[in-house]
């Protein structure tokens, strides 16, 4: 899934899995992550009908990703 920058799974020995996701965003040139979400993130989006969404805080206040 090239939209997904990191995952940690936790889940050992309980009755469920929980999963955080990070999305992929874009790096500067020190490579130190900016808040603007990478091409393959906006493109996965798009695949889903969600366009608003441009910068980390955008998926976080979306209800769409939720």
């Amino acid at each position: 899934m090239p939209f997904i920058s990191n995952a940690f799974l936790v889940g050992d020995q309980r009755k469920y899995l929980t999963i955080l996701l990070t999305l992929k965003c874009t790096v500067n040139e020190q490579g130190t992550p900016t808040p603007e979400l990478s091409i393959d993130t906006l493109e996965c989006l798009k695949r889903h009908n969600i366009n608003n969404l441009k910068t980390i805080s955008d998926a976080k206040a979306s209800n769409e990703l939720k």
